[in-house]
């Protein structure tokens, strides 16, 4: 997108791309890849702007887990490849190996749960809290809060899959999402898979009242999950609706 200082055309262009960001970074089939290092005399960290804020919220509502990656986990450095790693790649023939060993895996972010337009605007400081996100231009802070909250409802009320995929999350992250899947009608395929944080109590006071606000819940996956937790659940299973399969190991 074109930055100041802007003329003619770069004006409409900049302002349309500013109406359509949103679907770029939301969008399931997008890549989105986030620059988190930031120069070292940059005293703005990358988690405490606001467009960062938001383009990184927005980007972690539906995508798979390896369509959003944060390269500043890749070390400054690369490091040399092993005799091993040579054999495995001779040449740039085996490049999308490559990627996938030393880029995609270290890269996949654990990322946050989705939070409500209610609670992005917490994020963002408009309900006066302290240590809020910046923005260059201040007029932007009330601009993102409105294009989260619209992207929000769009999103995550058509959306018919959600993976929540091996993020070690615990209940703290079960409270926001429980909050977040009351906005979630199309819904009918949920899966917490491999989040071992997750406990019994957690899923009965944050994941189970959300179940009712979700009438095309068809499959809730927790595979993997921590050990015990399905004998844990024996009691509240009996709560789940007609028509709900249940996967737990």
């Amino acid at each position: 997108m074109h930055q100041e200082p802007r003329e003619g055309a770069q004006v409409a262009l900049f302002r349309e791309g500013l109406r359509q960001i949103n679907v770029l970074y939301a969008h399931q089939s997008t890549h989105v890849w986030c620059l988190t290092r930031v120069p070292k005399d940059e005293p703005r960290a990358y988690h405490m702007r606001g467009w960062t804020t938001f383009e990184l919220r927005v980007a972690s509502l539906i995508k798979h887990a390896e369509l959003l990656l944060n390269l500043g986990l890749l070390p400054l450095r690369r490091p040399a490849l092993t005799a091993a790693q040579r054999k495995l790649y001779p040449d740039e023939d085996h490049h999308l190996e490559y990627f996938g060993e030393e880029v995609l895996r270290p890269c996949v972010t654990t990322r946050d749960a989705p939070l409500t337009p209610e609670a992005f605007r917490k994020t963002l400081g408009l309900e006066g809290e302290p240590d809020a996100k910046t923005f260059t231009n201040g007029a932007d802070r009330g601009f993102v809060a409105e294009k989260y909250e619209k992207t929000f409802h769009e999103v995550m009320g058509s959306t018919e899959e959600l993976w929540f995929v091996e993020l070690d999350w615990g209940d703290a992250e079960l409270a926001l999402l429980g909050r977040a899947l009351a906005h979630c009608p199309q819904l009918q395929y949920l899966s917490l898979d491999g989040n071992q944080r997750i406990t019994a109590e957690g899923v009965g006071a944050h994941l189970l009242p959300a179940l009712a606000q979700m009438p095309q819940l068809r499959v809730l996956s927790m595979l993997r999950c921590a050990p015990g937790l399905h004998a844990e659940l024996l009691p509240a299973l009996q709560q789940l609706p007609a028509g709900l399969k249940l996967e737990i190991s």
